[in-house]
């Protein structure tokens, strides 16, 4: 396990590794139709159905068999597979959503798998996620730093089974080594890319569930699901979230997603010698990130890139 250390009152290491195994495991379709279920309280849920007479509806929920009252219910229709995003601009590099939906983790991993994203450097592996249509995506500074051949490989299902597909022209947009992020362009223009929205992290709550998608330990397309536990947790001056959602050597630049599918962090960090005590940085600063991408644009043929900046020459006084 290798990684950048930072020690304060406890150590702490970014979630990037060396290792290069990769795992594959059988992706089938599921036989469940989902359903919209909205409440006369005004909630919404998306669950599929299991049971249903004139009194109650059974759902499954979280894994989980939940009842419903049929007198509580104001509607229920099919499921829409569609999920709509917007930018408030043209120069927007990424995308948000218009309705935001709730749904349960296995239902949310299919609408956003193939957008996640492996990076693998000659000096080791990460993850990373793509937030546009025409190839952008997002990582980790740490896991592209002073690298020059970079890879990304995405995973695409097509007639039910999982293939690989290696990008190995990658190029790095902009760096911003304050808030840990890399944006990075797969250089197709000929394709269009699934991607994943990005939301408000500002609007979690303690307690909120919450998954990644990364590949830690070199174990692609892992999944883990915790929970938010703290909002605001302060480290070297920037505020970061912190969830038990588990991550490794490997997960850095991954994406942490609410049950919206929507982005609300990447992660980066998790304390040594721990399980469930995972960092990430907070959507806002990567919206903030993205949208001023271009005072950190990177030059890889000038020092003096916006990323290290020349010390100003000394100017001599009079009396020298």
């Amino acid at each position: 396990m290798t990684g950048k250390m930072i020690t304060n009152t406890f150590t702490i290491i970014f979630v990037f590794g060396l290792f290069s195994t990769s795992l594959f495991a059988n992706n089938k379709p599921s036989s469940k139709e989902w359903s919209v279920i909205k409440l006369k309280s005004g909630e919404e849920m998306h669950a599929a159905i299991l049971y249903k007479d004139e009194s109650k509806i059974v759902v499954e929920w979280q894994n989980k068999a939940l009842s419903i009252l049929q007198k509580t219910i104001s509607s229920i229709t099919k499921k829409s597979t569609d999920i709509q995003t917007q930018k408030k601009s043209y120069s927007q590099l990424y995308n948000t959503l218009k309705t935001s939906r709730i749904e349960a983790v296995e239902n949310q991993v299919k609408n956003t798998q193939e957008a996640v994203i492996s990076i693998r450097t000659p000096s080791g592996q990460g993850s990373g996620f793509i937030i546009s249509e025409d190839g952008y995506c997002i990582t980790n500074v740490h896991v592209v730093e002073g690298e020059t051949r970079i890879t990304a490989i995405q995973y695409l299902k097509e007639n039910n089974k999982m293939i690989k597909k290696s990008y190995d022209k990658v190029k790095i947009i902009s760096l911003v080594p304050t808030y840990d992020l890399a944006l990075l362009k797969l250089d197709n223009t000929n394709e269009k890319f699934k991607f994943v929205p990005v939301g408000d992290s500002d609007k979690l709550q303690r307690g909120e569930i919450l998954f990644a998608i990364g590949n830690p330990l070199g174990l692609d397309r892992s999944i883990s699901k915790g929970i938010l536990s703290l909002s605001d947790r302060n480290y070297g001056g920037l505020r970061y979230l912190q969830t038990t959602t588990q991550v490794n050597p490997g997960n850095s630049g991954g994406p942490l997603f609410n049950l919206a599918g929507e982005v609300i962090g990447v992660i980066n960090m998790k304390l040594m010698q721990s399980e469930g005590l995972g960092f990430a940085i907070p959507s806002f600063y990567l919206k903030d990130f993205l949208d001023h991408h271009s005072t950190y644009l990177y030059d890889k043929k000038n020092a003096n890139s916006g990323i290290h900046y020349l010390p100003p020459p000394f100017s001599r006084s009079k009396n020298e």
